[in-house]
């Protein structure tokens, strides 16, 4: 709630908490949709899309560090 009110001075108590309750609720339901994701060594071709891997290797060849 303290960085709510950091972030929207303007809204009332009442508005920030909708908000958190709201963010609550999205991450519960992130959370349910993760325990659901089985994802194994057999079928992980299947459910990861590698997009832009050959950028990846290619910083990784330079062994200079990068970010992901």
């Amino acid at each position: 709630m303290r960085n709510l009110a950091l972030a929207f001075p303007e809204k009332s108590a009442a508005q920030r908490a909708r908000i958190l309750r709201g963010e609550f609720h999205f991450v519960g339901t992130q959370l349910a949709e993760v325990c659901q994701f089985k994802v194994h060594a057999e079928n992980v071709d299947q459910v990861v899309v590698y997009e832009g891997f050959e950028n990846y290797e290619r910083a990784r060849a330079r062994a200079r560090g990068f970010y992901f």
